[in-house]
């Protein structure tokens, strides 16, 4: 076994030469700075105010969470109202699109039309929460009346109960406080596209206040004939005992939809399976049937919160919440159905005399929930340890009646309880 090594002198010279180059590169700055003092530049000094955060939300709204979110071993993103306005959102998809870990399906699989979302790869349609409840209704959310989107992600465990595998969604509505103020938005795009909101909050007493949220939207889809939206929604919520050892807060929300469901163009064609884009054609052509197709969208939801501190370390809340909510609609689904494989002609070409089939698809649901919800909240110190404790029961009972396009009814009734007791130990 050989092993060659560098000559001595040929690595010994030209390191030499490596640092004969090296001293001849910072001698002139060396002189340079013994010969020039160090100038002092005056100091600028600037003063301002703005968010130390941004958009970080550093704390979650439910009182589960028992420590700040960089302390909590859960992975939980918080889409506050500030970066809500700011991306121009208005339904809770719009703020869903762009959060990691998300997906959006479209009522795949015989699931009612309205938002279904995906987190890390499991549907998470039933897993909507409002203000900590689980929201029994199905359909499209709005954003007017939002504080925040919380979304927990990974199995729900005792933060929202049953049956989140992936994850659950909370929104976080606005409540009345000891603050006034009126703001609203209006806006106004192509093709007679409008939208208003309007969020006002008075306080009347020194531990009283009522505010109000309200929303108006329409007008046409911008590059989509046919195609139209219409949506209204009222928000009143009325607090009692701001500031007070006891608490009540009376809250409404009523929301509407009229959209016309549009399915885009037919896709999948049996007889061109190799096709990985949509066909060429022009975007406003509606595959549906005009003034046929419909959508209607209904939300009605009374919640009524009793807050109460037992002392300066524990308090008990009850909430109970009432919720009637419709999803009733007919649209069409295009597709190439009358294209087998192996067809040849302009079902394979896809060329003008291509055609297509329209299918039905029709759903009417309607729900009705009744949920009562108390919790128990504090925390107390053993030593060096501080413990904060959850408890908090729920009774939920919700009744479902829905017919789908075979014209078949079914009807649910579904009674449920939860006990939860959550602690968390630290040093303090």
């Amino acid at each position: 076994m050989s092993r060659y090594r560098r000559p001595v002198s040929h690595s010994f010279s030209q390191g030499m030469l490596y640092a004969a180059i090296g001293g001849a590169l910072t001698l002139p700055a060396a002189v340079s700075a013994q010969e020039d003092p160090v100038r002092e530049l005056p100091s600028i000094e600037v003063q301002g105010t703005g968010p130390i955060d941004g958009y970080q939300a550093n704390e979650a709204s439910s009182k589960k969470f028992t420590a700040p979110l960089l302390d909590t071993p859960r992975t939980v993103n918080v889409i506050p109202q500030e970066l809500i306005k700011d991306r121009g959102a208005s339904s809770l998809q719009d703020v869903l699109r762009t959060t990691p870990g998300i997906t959006l399906g479209s009522g795949e699989g015989g699931t009612p039309q309205g938002d279904r979302p995906f987190i890390r790869g499991y549907e998470a349609s039933t897993d909507i929460f409002i203000d900590g409840i689980r929201d029994y209704a199905r359909g499209s959310h709005e954003t007017f009346n939002l504080e925040s989107v919380e979304v927990i992600k990974g199995p729900s465990s005792a933060y929202t109960g049953r049956g989140g595998t992936g994850g659950s969604i909370n929104l976080v509505t606005k409540a009345p406080h000891l603050n006034n103020f009126f703001e609203g938005s209006a806006g106004y795009g192509i093709d007679s596209e409008y939208r208003i909101t309007g969020d006002g909050n008075f306080a009347f007493t020194d531990s009283a206040a009522f505010r109000l949220n309200v929303m108006k939207m329409g007008g046409d889809m911008p590059g989509r004939d046919v195609v139209k939206f219409d949506r209204l929604g009222i928000a009143p919520s009325l607090a009692f005992g701001l500031g007070t050892p006891t608490r009540v807060t009376l809250s409404y929300s009523h929301i509407v939809n009229k959209d016309t469901p549009d399915w885009g163009i037919p896709f999948s064609n049996a007889a061109n399976p190799d096709r990985i884009r949509p066909i060429k054609v022009d975007r406003d052509n509606f595959y549906g049937r005009k003034n046929v197709d419909f959508r209607e969208n209904k939300f009605d939801t009374a919640t009524a919160m009793l807050e109460h501190d037992l002392n300066d370390k524990f308090t008990v809340r009850n909430t109970t919440r009432y919720g009637k909510s419709l999803n009733h609609y007919l649209y069409t689904r295009p597709s190439f159905d009358n294209c087998s494989a192996g067809v040849g002609g302009s079902c394979a070409a896809e060329d003008g005399d291509l055609q297509f089939t329209r299918a039905d698809r029709a759903r009417y649901r309607k729900s009705e929930s009744l949920v009562n919800q108390t919790d128990l909240f504090g925390s107390f110190q053993t030593g060096s340890l501080k413990h904060s404790v959850v408890m908090g029961f729920e009774f939920s009972k919700e009744e479902v009646s829905s017919k789908a396009v075979s014209g078949l009814p079914g009807g649910t009734l579904i009674h449920s309880g939860t006990l939860t007791l959550i602690v968390h130990i630290q040093p303090i």
